[in-house]
């Protein structure tokens, strides 16, 4: 598993506004989607989704939905979103959660990443833990193996951390045991309680240094460092951690709906997605002109439709189809990419359609298109193959049906 610690801490810990970018190639490329790529999978959506006990899932599990419950172990990656998301049994590999209230109570065997309001992390955690949201609890009873990263409003950490903790928060209470380093941003109030041991260094950064509310029974072996910030740089850290859960829970149900539809698609139109694969493998740089080509074509020739009183009908036609078409090549070009990528890495004779590639070629798309310059051209391009070989292919069987 990838590390994020430094890319993140950069976050937390600096207040330009170049970080973001920056942030959220891994954080919502990366953290959130990468447990997609093994192979098995079980998929479920609905307003209400209930995974019971007893009904073990040996995959990775993909659960979307108003309630998610899930009550039974599962031997793979989880991820979840939904309004109300409660997790009771343990999960051996990574877990990625996004929800308006939730509660995790079973174990994580890899690394845990939680966007949501109000959390509850109460299992133990054998990999990172990766938090934000407006109220986050972790509990007593946890031992999370790695590093503790987490940005909220109100933050209680109860349990102990083997690694170190990079954390940024209104008001935030330490009442456990950190075996590493601690680095703190606050804006109200630092509670070190009467059960905190921190074996490295405390350092906290505030408009003042009277933030910090030191029990006398909380022992720390390292130095305490106090950073002087202003109001201004604690209230654009607030904004950049709000902005993040936003566009984190956003960019997250954006991508599910992309891979579920594409899914679909494939399911639906199987020989029509493999037609459109093979014209952009086969001719990538013809498919790539004719996408250009349509890309600017289609809306000249609806704009001279207009012009003429009884073209007007033809013309509206031909706008619906030309956003259609669009959003059809965007949803193909994570699929293109995965299958594409996937010939290659293996050295294929043929690129074939599997759902791990097309989950892993929306991943990838995600996450070069935050590389500066190169990342646009990289999307530009996959878009403008697949979208000349979307023409290719409809432009072949109209033909052939004549």
């Amino acid at each position: 598993m990838l590390r994020y610690n430094n890319i993140i801490i950069n976050f937390i810990l600096k207040n330009d506004m170049r970080n973001i970018k920056s942030f959220l190639i891994p954080i919502l490329a990366i953290m959130v989607l990468i447990p997609m790529l093994s192979f098995g999978a079980f998929m479920k959506v609905g307003e209400s989704v209930s995974i019971r006990k007893g009904d073990d899932i040996k995959d990775n599990l993909y659960v979307a939905g108003g309630n998610v419950s899930i009550n039974s172990i599962i031997f793979g990656d989880l991820l979840t979103a939904g309004g109300n998301v409660l997790i009771t049994e343990n999960v051996s590999d990574d877990m990625a959660v996004v929800g308006g209230a939730v509660k995790i109570l079973g174990n994580s065997g890899g690394d845990m990443r939680v966007v949501g309001g109000d959390i509850l992390i109460a299992g133990n955690v054998a990999g990172e833990l990766i938090v934000t949201g407006g109220s986050v609890v972790v509990s007593s009873d946890v031992m999370v193996g790695d590093d503790l990263i987490i940005a909220g409003g109100q933050i209680a950490i109860d349990g102990d951390v083997m690694g170190d903790a990079q954390i940024a928060g209104g008001i935030i209470t330490i009442n456990g045991h950190i075996k590493g380093d601690v680095k703190i941003k606050i804006d109200e109030k630092l509670i070190i309680g009467d059960g905190a041991i921190i074996d490295g260094n405390l350092e906290y950064s505030a408009k003042s240094s009277e933030v910090l509310k030191m029990s006398e029974g909380a022992v720390i072996t390292g130095e305490t460092i106090f950073k002087e910030i202003g109001i201004a740089g604690i209230e654009m850290e607030g904004i950049k951690n709000f902005i993040f859960a936003i566009i984190g829970v956003f960019v997250l149900f954006k991508l599910l709906a992309f891979i579920l539809t594409a899914f679909l698609f494939v399911w639906l139109f199987k020989r029509f997605s493999n037609s459109v694969l093979q014209s952009v493998v086969k001719n990538p740089f013809k498919m790539l002109g004719k996408g250009f080509v349509a890309l600017i074509i289609i809306p000249a020739a609806s704009i001279l439709l207009f012009i003429t009183l009884f073209g007007i009908p033809l013309g509206i036609m031909t706008i619906f189809t030309y956003i259609l078409l669009l959003f059809v090549a965007c949803m193909y070009s994570g699929i293109i990419t995965g299958a594409w990528l996937s010939k290659i890495m293996h050295k294929s004779d043929r690129a074939v359609i599997t759902y791990k590639n097309i989950i892993g070629g929306f991943v990838l798309l995600v996450a070069i298109r935050f590389i500066p310059f190169i990342g646009w051209i990289l999307g530009l391009f996959i878009f403008l193959v697949t979208l000349g070989s979307l023409v290719d292919v409809v432009h072949r069987k109209l033909w052939n049906d004549r």
